[in-house]
């Protein structure tokens, strides 16, 4: 014997009620590096997000931090992080979403996730900062070291 007419009607109300109460999401963000590709150590860059809407709050996450890194305010439909003297340990992978401002804040999809790769060392030496420190050849030879 199946359910009964009156339990199906109660069941769909539930699941209607579910449905109407559970947070609406907005499309996922766009995310990319500037400039894109790995970078050296001491770089500056920048991680932008935008999204078809104006007016959002952008927050900026990297994958396996529970929180966000960053916020920033409406600025159009885009959101700019700032990354300065860059450093390995910024390697990662970042994604970034969008939140309304009234409360309680509707939020979008996370985007898909973009990788920044900070590899190499900053290689800095006596000889390439003074010029003039650099061996000369004997006086009068013209003959290199």
């Amino acid at each position: 014997m199946g359910p009964t007419p009156a339990f199906l009607v109660l069941l769909g109300a539930m699941w209607t009620c579910l449905l109407s109460a559970a947070p609406q999401a907005f499309p996922a963000p766009s995310i990319s590096l500037i400039p894109s590709g790995s970078i050296i150590p001491g770089t500056n860059m920048i991680i932008r997000c935008w999204a078809d809407l104006s007016g959002m709050r952008f927050l900026l996450y990297k994958v396996g931090v529970l929180d966000a890194l960053r916020h920033v305010e409406p600025a159009g439909n885009k959101g700019e992080f700032p990354i300065t003297n860059a450093r390995q340990e910024d390697s990662g992978n970042y994604t970034c979403r969008y939140q309304t401002l009234d409360e309680p804040p509707k939020w979008s999809y996370h985007s898909n996730p973009v990788e920044l790769v900070v590899k190499g060392e900053i290689l800095c030496s006596l000889e390439s900062r003074h010029p003039s420190s650099q061996p000369h050849s004997p006086s009068g030879t013209g003959i290199g070291p």
